[in-house]
Formats: structure tokens, C-alpha cells, sequence
């Protein structure tokens, strides 16, 4: 959507050539190449399970199993030269979906990395060599609390945000302007509800737009404006429900009282909707007929 966005304010048609760096198995490669706008040239992950898994989707890209803050950018640049040549008129979009495991909350209370949460620093020599029109950046929205940690790990709420604006500000010293939003994969179409932070790095002159939602939770009237948009896309969509559990009724040892009392007053509770019951968070459910929750893939 981002993608499509960007081209929406071009006068003509272009072509992107994209950078992905902490690419992973590729999804976002994947998204950006379905655009239909966007030539990717070069992916970098530490990851070589990953990498292995993006190059089989994506063939004739530059693939570098390596750490982003060692990886020589050499063989990149020159891939990148090679397309400019051959693509006159294309902009070029470095992207990096950061690492997120120590910013995010769903860390609880457990200490953070102090070296994970730095490297978004690593961009700037990226974009020294490369020149790119667009950075581009995905994170959890408490990358923008990035600030300093105390002697246990946890982040001084004091100084909440305080390396994020000076990374930003490093960053428009390069010459490019900025913007961000927080912005959720179901109102885009998506089956999840996952609010992420996108950051926006652009040369002036080149154009940029933001991706307006196409889908809402529910309808709503007010007034004499009635939202037009999809509603969300519900879970039940993805799931097979010719592949069901037995049933509670046909136990060789039936439940006991208290357990079909228990039931009962789920049924009760959700007015005998489906429900999908998420691991790790005893009572959290959420209805089929909705997009759910993160879900978390571990163990």
C-alpha cells in the first residue's frame, strides 16, 4: 500500500529499486514486489535460514547473509549502479523493517539490549554510499520511545523518546524531509490487528503519500456520511471449519458439572459466536468474525 501510495503522486509511471535490509524470509520484499512498481536489487540478513528462504522467492537479487552494521555495501552499490543504468528514471527505496524484540512491550519486564536498540544508527552509512530517494521504516510503535536504558535494562521512562529525535534529526541532516504514521494491517485488508510504526525519509521534490484505509472495523452512520470503506476482513475467512474437535457431548467420560457450567457461560458470554482462544493469554478470545490478535508463534 505504501508503495502504491508513493506512486500515486508521480506524474508518470516509474519503477522503484529497493534495498531490503533485516529482510528476513521476505515478506515485505514479496508485498513491494507485488506492487507492480518495484524492482528489488539487493537484501541483507544475518539469518541464513532466512536468506535462504528469500532467495527461493526471489531470484536474481543480490543476497547477503551478513549483519547489517558489518555488511560490506560494496557489491550492493554496484548492483544498485548496474539497475540505475539500465532503469534511468527509477527512484531508489532503501528499506528497513528494524529490529523490534527490544523496543517492543510485549517484552513484559524483562531487560532490553542496549546494542539491538541502536541499530537504526546503522542506516546512516547505508545511505551515505547508496543515496537513496526513500528510507523507509517499520517498527513497533515504541521504537519512538527510543531512549536510554537504566542499570537493569529497563528504559528510563525520563528519557523516553530522546534518542529517536536525534536519530531523526541525523537523519534530515542527509537532506531529506520526514514523516510518519502508525498505521493497522486490518484496515489495509489485512486478517491481523497489528499496529506498526512507519517512518518516511524522502528527498523533496520526489513525492510522497500515505496509503488511505480501505477497510473499517464496522460501518458507520453519522449523519448524512455513511462510510463507504470494506469492513474488516473477519478470521473466519481463513479457517476450515470441516476440521472441528469432538464434540463436548460425545466424551467416553462426559465433562463434570462445573465444567459444562463453565461452557455454558462462554456460550452466554459471546451470544454462541465462534470464538479463537489465544495461547498464552488464559480468556482472551476473539470472534471469527472480526480479525484477530497478534499471536505469538512461540514455542
Amino acid at each position: 500500500s505504501i508503495m502504491t501510495g508513493i506512486a500515486g503522486v508521480m506524474t508518470e509511471q516509474v519503477k522503484f529499486l529497493m534495498i531490503d535490509l533485516f529482510c528476513g524470509a521476505g515478506g515485505t520484499s514479496t508485498g513491494a514486489a507485488n506492487s507492480g512498481y518495484v524492482k528489488l536489487i539487493a537484501c541483507v540478513n544475518h539469518d541464513p535460514i532466512a536468506i535462504k528462504s528469500h532467495k527461493a522467492n526471489h531470484k536474481g537479487v543480490l543476497h547477503l547473509t551478513e549483519d547489517v552494521v558489518h555488511a560490506d555495501i560494496g557489491p550492493i552499490r554496484e548492483a544498485l549502479n548496474r539497475a540505475r543504468k539500465k532503469y534511468i528514471n527509477a527512484k531508489v527505496i532503501l528499506w528497513a523493517s528494524l529490529e523490534c524484540t527490544n523496543f517492543s512491550n510485549a517484552k513484559g519486564g524483562l531487560p532490553r539490549e542496549a546494542d539491538s536498540r541502536t541499530l537504526a544508527n546503522a542506516l546512516f552509512r547505508y545511505v551515505r554510499v547508496l543515496d537513496p530517494h526513500y528510507i523507509l521504516i517499520e517498527n513497533v510503535r515504541e521504537f519512538m520511545a527510543w531512549g536510554d536504558l537504566d542499570e537493569n535494562g529497563k528504559p528510563m521512562s525520563k528519557t523516553n523518546g530522546r534518542h529517536y529525535i536525534r536519530w531523526v534529526n541525523r537523519m534530515q541532516r542527509f537532506g531529506y524531509a520526514y514523516d510518519w504514521r502508525l498505521l493497522n494491517a486490518a484496515d489495509f485488508g489485512g486478517v491481523t490487528i497489528r499496529t506498526r510504526y512507519f517512518g518516511a525519509f524522502y528527498k523533496p521534490g520526489v513525492g510522497f503519500a500515505w496509503p488511505q484505509p480501505t477497510h473499517v472495523k464496522r460501518r458507520v452512520d453519522e449523519g448524512f456520511f455513511v462510510d463507504d470503506r470494506t469492513p474488516s476482513r473477519a478470521e473466519a475467512q481463513l479457517l476450515h471449519f470441516g476440521h472441528l474437535i469432538k464434540s463436548i457431548f460425545d466424551r467416553k467420560r462426559p465433562y463434570v458439572d462445573k465444567t459444562l457450567r463453565r461452557i455454558l457461560r462462554g456460550l452466554q458470554r459471546f451470544h454462541g459466536q465462534q470464538q479463537i482462544m489465544h495461547c498464552y493469554s488464559p480468556g482472551y478470545t476473539t470472534p471469527v468474525s472480526q480479525p484477530t490478535g497478534s499471536v505469538t508463534t512461540r514455542p
